[in-house]
């Protein structure tokens, strides 16, 4: 029932346009390596391709190397990108983070369904959350809030407290900028591959192969031209080709890194292998699947970017087949319209884990034509409501001086986001609960005093300003307070 459930919300999709569809270059922010020359000069050149704002460049600084540690993730990865988006007030505007080649792939740890190893961007994929909670525990993956096909919708921060991560990756400076021109000019149509395993004796049928019937069904009648392969034989030398999946190299039969064939501009494709972005170093020529490269045999997803895939989805470690993205999910989502990373995210069981999704996150070819709603204002309101809702919660079951005084910080910053948009009455509520809280805080009675401030009530001001004083006469609040008092 789940399944048809979902096939009946796309088809409505598919014949109903939904208005402020897809993500916009203003929710985007790129992230270059400035270790990296390769980085950098991927990271300018789609920013100049999709117009991304400038201020919607972090650039990082750490080793390009693709495996590192948690903490060097933690201090050269995850912290910076943060900075950034606090210091912009990006936070809720920005729904996408794109790493660029040179911005390090996978984080080392320990290996099994409760294991520490991850990728990169999958990690990142929690930041905003992290920001708001704190780090959680690194063991096994953490449920993607995203995956829910039931309800089939645009990704929006009002939804979601997490970012859509994608990459711009591949072996070499042309295939990744092939992923970006691609992109910018998609086909509106094709032809959508799927190839089921060839059978093993005594095996039975593996739920790869139930997900690729399925994505079958869910595309009929969906204008594209479905081949679905139920034989032992692998599938070749298809032309137009718009979207794939198979199972790579746990397929006996296949035995090419690639499947040999052409693709359109906008192709998306996956495979179920574990390890298939295990490495974006490109293999010696004559490496072949089944031999050892970069500590696996199997299929790498560098190699359909190469032969012209404008969008995938691998693996970096082991994420056993029920962590791997569902082509009856993001298949038939891709063309309903929603983004390249809507539709993979969409399908991933998992974050914190393995998933490592390639390409410009903005590809859509089969987004209605209405203009998409325009990106939200640079802003940290829902953030902070965000925060302030869980420390509540926090200081409800575990109460301290210092998560009090979160909290009352937490409002005051509320209070003074309200205030920049001018919405005074709540503001002033704000900047009043934040003194309730912890009426000896400093920020909080300088932020109600500059509330009172705007809103032209002096007697009231002076008072929060002269409450400031009376409790902290040295801080940066307090010589912001006397200015005011001496006006």
């Amino acid at each position: 029932m789940k399944s048809l459930t979902l096939s009946l919300i796309l088809t409505a999709v598919l014949a109903v346009p939904v208005p402020a569809w897809g993500l916009t270059p203003d929710q985007v922010l790129i992230v270059a390596n400035e270790l990296s020359p390769i980085s950098r000069q991927i990271a300018e050149y789609y920013q100049r391709a999709r117009r991304i704002p400038a201020n919607h460049l972090v650039r990082i600084r750490t080793d390009p190397r693709e495996e590192i540690e948690r903490e060097t993730f933690r201090r050269e990865v995850a912290q910076p990108i943060a900075d950034h988006l606090l210091r912009h007030r990006l936070l809720d505007q920005v729904l996408v983070i794109v790493l660029t080649k040179g911005v390090p792939l996978k984080i080392r740890g320990t290996n099994g369904p409760r294991g520490t190893q991850a990728s990169v961007d999958s990690e990142l994929a929690l930041l905003y959350r992290e920001l708001i909670r704190g780090v959680g525990s690194s063991e096994g993956p953490v449920r993607n809030p995203y995956f829910d096909p039931i309800a089939a919708a645009p990704f929006t921060r009002a939804d979601h407290d997490i970012y859509l991560v994608t990459r711009l990756d591949g072996y070499t400076w042309d295939d990744i900028r092939g992923l970006i021109d691609r992109a910018i000019a998609p086909a509106r149509h094709g032809k959508v591959v799927l190839d089921l395993k060839a059978a093993i004796p005594a095996s039975g049928a593996p739920p790869g192969d139930g997900w690729l019937r399925e994505a079958a069904w869910r595309l009929n009648n969906s204008g594209l031209e479905v081949v679905l392969d139920l034989s032992p034989r692998v599938v070749s030398g298809q032309t137009d080709v718009i979207g794939y999946a198979s199972w790579g190299s746990n397929d006996p039969a296949i035995t090419t890194r690639s499947p040999g064939f052409r693709w359109l501009p906008g192709a998306i494709a996956s495979w179920f292998v574990s390890t298939s972005a295990r490495t974006f170093t490109a293999p010696p020529a004559g490496w072949t699947i089944g031999s050892g490269y970069a500590g696996s045999s199997q299929s790498l997803v560098g190699d359909l970017i190469a032969e012209g895939v404008t969008g995938t989805v691998g693996y970096v470690y082991e994420p056993y087949l029920e962590a791997t993205a569902r082509p009856q999910i993001f298949l038939p989502a891709y063309r309903a319209g929603f983004t390249l990373a809507e539709s993979f995210y969409m399908s991933l069981p998992h974050l914190s884990w393995q998933a490592v999704v390639v390409g410009d996150p903005l590809l859509a070819p089969f987004a209605p034509t209405a203009t998409p709603a325009a990106a939200p204002p640079p802003g940290v309101l829902l953030f902070l409501q965000r925060r302030a809702v869980f420390l509540e919660g926090l200081i409800a079951r575990t109460p301290s001086p210092e998560v009090q005084r979160a909290l009352a910080l937490a409002y005051a910053e509320q209070a003074e986001e309200l205030r920049r948009l001018q919405r005074l009455d709540q503001a002033l509520a704000l900047a009043q609960r934040a003194v309730a809280v912890k009426g000896d805080e400093s920020a909080a009675l300088y932020i109600l005093g500059v509330v009172h401030a705007t809103r032209h009530e002096d007697d009231q001001a002076t008072e929060a300003f002269k409450a400031l004083l009376s409790h902290d006469s040295k801080s940066s609040y307090a010589r912001d307070a006397e200015r005011w008092l001496r006006r």
